[in-house]
């Protein structure tokens, strides 16, 4: 970069990818604007990098120019004095409301293209992705619906009750008369209770200690008294 601060810095590119700084000030700019030229514009203040591209410049130049802009905004961050710029393409003809009101211009009107002009302006760009995007409806308007499910089952309208085969055929085993078993449980309450009053026995058939006597009897969770 310069030597010295600088808002304003304009490079005119060469087809070698050089660039030739110019010597103008903001408001020069528009006897500049060759058809024939591509110009890499600087505003620091806007934060911007415009690339001016003429309706009748090389096409080499237009394919470097960005290449060059990027190498701008590197050198451009490395310094401390100036601030990350953004990249801009300007197209003769298609220029930007933001370009035109940076620098008070107007449109310029195209009046020829070089014969072999392999670019895309801003306003033809978006015309053919408009057409790209009808293109693309009509197609998909144009597809066979999905064919409805099919399943032969659906047909079936019959009452008819289709019994599972396992255990068709085959004898129903008879369960045991529980009834005629005896009770165990009884049993076992009456073994219980049995026991209980053995063991009462032998409690009280203990001797009580002299000066003392026998109130209560606690056997498991119940209390005799």
């Amino acid at each position: 970069m310069t030597d010295i601060y600088e808002e304003f810095i304009v490079y005119d590119l060469q087809n070698t990818g050089d660039r030739t700084k110019l010597n103008i000030k903001p408001e020069e700019l528009k006897n500049h604007l060759n058809p024939e030229q591509v110009l890499i514009i600087i505003r620091e203040d806007l934060r911007r990098i415009f690339i001016w591209k003429g309706v009748k410049s090389p096409v080499r130049k237009r394919f470097i120019s960005s290449r060059v802009a990027q190498e701008l905004q590197r050198d451009l961050i490395q310094d401390a004095r100036y601030h990350r710029c953004k990249i801009v393409s300007i197209d003769q003809g298609d220029e930007l409301q933001e370009f035109l009101s940076a620098f008070r211009l107007e449109s310029m009107e195209v009046t020829e293209r070089l014969p072999d002009m392999r670019y895309v302006r801003n306003i033809e760009r978006d015309r053919l992705l408009e057409l790209e995007r009808i293109a693309r409806e009509s197609k998909e308007k144009k597809r066979k619906p999905d064919e409805d499910y099919y399943s032969p089952a659906l047909e079936d309208t019959t009452d008819n009750i289709v019994m599972s085969s396992i255990g068709i055929g085959l004898p129903l085993k008879k369960e045991k008369d529980r009834s005629a078993q005896p009770s165990k449980i009884n049993a076992t309450i009456r073994l219980a209770e049995e026991e209980k009053e053995k063991i009462k026995e032998k409690i009280l058939k203990i001797r009580v200690p002299e000066n003392m006597e026998r109130q209560n009897l606690i056997l498991g969770h119940t209390l005799y008294g």
